[in-house]
């Protein structure tokens, strides 16, 4: 049997991904350096403008200046919690039908319908296993991993390399306006990231005029209860941390109206759903 070379693969992803993604400062062609071309870690230029972005530990750094601000952390029974822990302690107390965060995923993966060999997006990098399911459950493809925060990315990349899985690349960019090419990406899997946002309903318009008609964007987000007794304490969850609890039928309506074709979601907890948008012509 014939094994594949990590650095081949690492390559080959670092190569897709600066073709998908644009200079964060002018919106220029990304190049990595001629002298240094075969190295899939090293830094990568804007041939528009001239600037210089840096590769860090193994993780493509693409912010220009401070991201967008995002709600992280999740008050949860005393603790403080991000949210691959509160995900976790949601299934823990038995509120989703769901067993296993694996399961979670791939229902996702099924959501989105991904082709085999296309490049994948993953916006909300989380702990190392999301990646790794990901990376595992589609292994013709390159899977491009974005965050902002290097240490979480970083933290990230140890249980990959450690697998030895295929194609997979990590960038640091704003998740909120991710530098993507238009066209680069047909799927979209967002996971614990809208409901962090200041504004989900415009991040999810830039995100329909990146992908091609047709393109999916699937994920996982707090959404609001229509239970009293729940949505009381959801307030009081938004008044502590700033969280957003989505009204997934609102949000859906509006979608319509920004760019997307068809929407659907399930609310397997009180405190989360899983949510499908498939984007129309613009």
């Amino acid at each position: 049997m014939l094994r594949r070379c990590p650095m081949s693969d690492q390559l080959r992803a670092r190569n897709e991904t600066i073709a998908r993604f644009v200079c964060a400062r002018c919106q220029g062609t990304l190049v990595p350096p001629p002298d240094d071309a075969e190295n899939p870690f090293s830094d990568i230029d804007c041939i528009d403008c001239g600037a210089s972005f840096r590769c860090k530990g193994g993780v493509l750094d693409l912010v220009d200046g401070s991201p967008s601000a995002r709600i992280r952390r999740y008050p949860f029974q005393g603790r403080d919690l991000d949210f691959w822990h509160f995900h976790e302690a949601a299934l823990q107390l038995g509120a989703f039908r769901d067993t296993d965060l694996e399961d979670e995923l791939f229902t996702l993966l099924g959501w989105l319908d991904h082709e085999p060999g296309r490049p994948l997006l993953v916006l909300g990098a989380g702990r190392g296993e999301l990646a790794s399911i990901v990376v595992d459950a589609c292994p013709d493809s390159t899977v491009v991993v974005c965050d902002d925060a290097l240490d979480e990315l970083r933290a990230g990349r140890q249980p990959l390399a450690r697998t030895g899985l295929g194609s997979w690349s990590l960038v640091r960019c704003d998740q909120d306006r991710p530098p993507l090419r238009a066209g680069g990406f047909s799927g979209i899997l967002s996971f614990g990231l809208l409901h962090g946002l200041d504004n989900a309903l415009d991040h999810a318009r830039r995100l329909a005029r990146l992908l091609p008609p047709g393109g999916r964007l699937v994920g996982v987000t707090l959404a609001r209860s229509n239970l009293p007794h729940i949505a009381q304490a959801q307030r009081a969850m938004s008044d502590a941390s700033g969280l957003s609890f989505i009204a997934m039928e609102e949000f859906g309506t509006a979608l319509m109206k920004a760019g997307w074709r068809a929407f659907r979601h399930e609310q397997p907890s009180n405190f989360l759903a899983r949510f499908v948008a498939i984007r129309g012509p613009m």
